[in-house]
């Protein structure tokens, strides 16, 4: 129980706290409780929901070859079981899948707190739900949910490519994540038709 209070209450300490660092230190700051929380969720043991179902997908990995991986991973998130098999193949298991995809549900969330008008409270608020919930309980749209934040705290007018990037990049472990394709809409009133072709043709299939 301690390490999940530890996720929220050293962000909402930095966020209350009278101090106020300089770059140097907020960064090595940020650096030290974004690598708190990979560890933590990265390293869990049979904790969440989808536990067991996370060992079959290595398990699947171990008894398929990479084109048949990637026919199951059609269902359960090409780049996610893409990563089961190169774990498999370098002899290493759940866990090293496990810190992979914390990784990029905090430093997604980290960059997109980073710009907010109260960075570490931010990060505090996501703590509770984003990264003890979703991160402990749902790895592939933890992953996804990573590369959506990331993307958006690139999404400005004129960095639509980018953004557009990402959002794929996560659909390719959780296929939900191509909804946010919609937030480009909000910024910007004229968007390259290819992207409204692209996103029509995906739901249409």
């Amino acid at each position: 129980m301690w390490s999940y209070w530890l996720l929220f209450l050293v962000p909402a300490g930095l966020a209350l706290s009278p101090l106020r660092f300089d770059k140097y230190i907020n960064n090595i700051l940020w650096f030290i409780v974004g690598l708190l929380g990979i560890l933590l969720v990265g390293l869990r043991f049979e904790v969440g929901v989808d536990w067991g179902n996370y060992l079959n997908y290595l398990d699947l990995a171990k008894r398929y070859d990479l084109v048949e991986t990637l026919q199951v991973g059609n269902a359960n998130g090409s780049a996610y079981m893409l990563l089961n098999w190169v774990a498999v193949q370098l002899g290493l298991g759940i866990y090293v899948v496990n810190l992979f995809c914390s990784t990029l549900l905090m430093v997604g969330i980290i960059k997109f707190c980073q710009k907010q008008p109260f960075p570490w409270l931010a990060l505090a608020v996501a703590m509770p739900y984003l990264v003890a919930v979703v991160g402990m309980a749902y790895t592939r749209q933890a992953a996804s949910l990573g590369l959506i934040f990331w993307g958006l705290s690139l999404l400005k007018v004129g960095n639509e490519r980018k953004y557009f990037g990402f959002v794929i990049l996560a659909t390719l472990f959780h296929l939900s994540a191509i909804v946010n394709l919609l937030y480009m809409v909000l910024i910007r009133k004229k968007i390259l038709w290819q992207y409204y072709l692209f996103f029509g043709l995906l739901s249409v299939s």
